[in-house]
């Protein structure tokens, strides 16, 4: 069995949940969702390290290192990043040369550097995930985002979301695979509310579709249906009686809110430019989970549900207004259920199975 490398900043699920519930300031839920899906997808053909960078300090309570993650914290002072960066030099060095491959998250600059140690240490090929453009990040500075797009240059190759992204970090001529994403159905039970709800769970930012999303809700005054919102509340939102601000959920909690809903709704809106380069992953996990999926434009989940799935336009405010005042009028019915075949047929194209085919693919076209 070929053994993979993967540099991270994304913890084992139960090791996530255990700060989450306990107030510690987790990374972002997408960020590690994403990568955690990728590594348990690799473990069903490749024995996988993952070198976890935990971005915070754990103070007395640390993550226990098992056969899958070893840990380093990773938090924002500037000596202990030093010393994390050093702990993970020597956790390279210690490991045995017999490494097919390295995978790693160019959007952290620290994993990034130690990614081109450990090639030239362990002798083989790094690959990056692009999964965004840092210029798209918020908070992200000009300067840095050009440091993470120069250091991912030298790469071997690149798993992608899309090939704008390769393009962007200089990657199209190198070997690749574009995977769009993954869906993985959860085996958790649906959420039982005494009453239908919508549900979103993501980055709770103005700029994401949030704020106009409950203001329409608010605005339709549908009596028979609430809106559960799941995420940090990072900005103020309005808040009313059949809005449920749930805060930061788990993974588990989340798929079983997904499930229980009488929809899901991605309310961010379209941009021509994010449609090329991004893909969200959240509608992975809505088509993956739930019965019902609402969403603003995207290019590619049109072509793959054209008719399942209930569009609302851009996402304007207008676009949520008449959405939800055709959803008084005609009922809640008035929404399609996704279809079990194209729901089947998209979970083969974008299961774990599919996943590791193509980075087998990949693996497979470099020189010995």
């Amino acid at each position: 069995m070929k053994k993979i490398l993967y540099l991270t900043t994304a913890l084992e699920e139960k090791d996530y949940d255990y700060y989450l519930e306990h107030g510690y300031p987790i990374s972002n839920p997408s960020n590690q969702n994403f990568h955690s899906n990728a590594i348990s997808a690799l473990k069903k053909e490749y024995e996988v390290l993952a070198l976890t960078l935990v971005p915070f300090e754990t103070k007395s309570i640390r993550p226990i290192d098992n056969s899958t993650h070893i840990y380093i914290e990773h938090p924002r002072n500037i000596i202990q990043k030093i010393l994390a960066l050093q702990e993970l030099k020597e956790e390279i060095k210690a490991l045995p040369k017999d490494f097919s491959a390295i995978i790693y998250d160019p959007l952290n600059e620290a994993l990034s550097r130690m990614s081109s140690y450990a090639k030239k240490i362990l002798e083989v090929p790094r690959f990056a995930f692009l999964t965004d453009n840092p210029f798209n990040i918020t908070s992200m500075s000009i300067h840095k985002a050009r440091t993470l797009i120069s250091l991912v240059r030298s790469s071997e190759g690149a798993i992608s979301l899309t090939s704008k992204l390769l393009e962007i970090y200089g990657l199209k001529e190198k070997p690749h695979e574009i995977i769009e994403g993954l869906a993985i159905p959860s085996k958790s039970k649906p959420y039982q509310s005494e009453k239908p709800f919508l549900y979103f769970g993501g980055t709770l930012l103005e700029k994401y579709g949030v704020k106009l999303l409950i203001e329409a809700f608010q605005k339709a005054n549908l009596e028979n249906l609430d809106l559960y919102i799941a995420g940090h509340r990072k900005e103020e939102l309005p808040i009313s009686k059949n809005v449920r601000f749930l805060g930061q959920v788990t993974k588990e909690e989340n798929a079983a809110y997904q499930k229980g809903a009488y929809a899901v709704i991605n309310p961010r809106p379209f941009s021509k430019k994010l449609d090329a380069e991004s893909i969200p992953s959240k509608m992975f996990e809505y088509i993956a989970n739930a019965n019902r999926v609402i969403s603003t434009k995207n290019t590619f989940f049109e072509k793959n549900f054209p008719n399942d799935i209930m569009w609302i336009g851009e996402g304007n405010a207008d676009d949520f207004s008449i959405f939800f005042e055709n959803l008084k009028r005609n009922g809640l019915s008035s929404t399609p259920l996704l279809d079990p075949f194209q729901k089947q047929k998209f979970l083969s194209l974008y299961g774990e199975s599919s996943f590791n085919q193509k980075i087998t693919s990949l693996l497979d076209s470099l020189p010995e």
